[in-house]
């Protein structure tokens, strides 16, 4: 998932550049995602400007699919931990990598239980991108869900 970045796009800085579309998450995940990529999921909170309110979360081992859940609401928490003490975190940014798979058919129904359960926390899910053996998919166009991401 290596990209190059050009003077005209660079890789958003956390607390200063927003993250305003999927190129851009995936840009600032590049920085983070094991090579060679193995199975891990993570994990990015958004302020109410999408910019990312500290380090990239890397949870290593996450072989299980339904590892998005628990690593969702466990960052669903934080976020919530975070607007307690008026961080404002209001968005969150997931990315599994899949080395020898992609998506599965039941990641239509894990979307839906992720979202719910950052929602639950105060947080919305912006997206959930699987980097898997054939590229990025995005489990929530399988829903028919609209993008999340901020008008520009």
């Amino acid at each position: 998932m290596s990209r190059s970045t050009t003077a005209s796009h660079r890789i958003p800085r956390a607390r200063l550049d927003p993250v305003r579309r999927p190129e851009d998450a995936l840009l600032v995940a590049s920085l983070a995602i094991s090579s060679p990529p193995r199975p891990e999921t993570l994990a990015i909170l958004l302020d109410d400007s999408f910019r990312g309110l500290g380090p990239i979360i890397v949870v290593s081992g996450t072989d299980e699919p339904g590892a998005v859940i628990h690593v969702t609401d466990l960052m669903g928490q934080v976020g919530g931990s975070l607007n307690a003490v008026n961080e404002s975190a209001s968005g969150l940014i997931i990315i599994t990598v899949r080395p020898l798979d992609d998506l599965l058919p039941d990641d239509a129904d894990r979307w839906c239980r992720a979202s719910d359960l950052a929602d639950d926390h105060g947080v919305t899910l912006i997206e959930w991108f699987i980097n898997g053996r054939s590229g990025v998919a995005y489990p929530r166009e399988l829903t028919g869900e609209p993008e999340r991401w901020p008008t520009r």
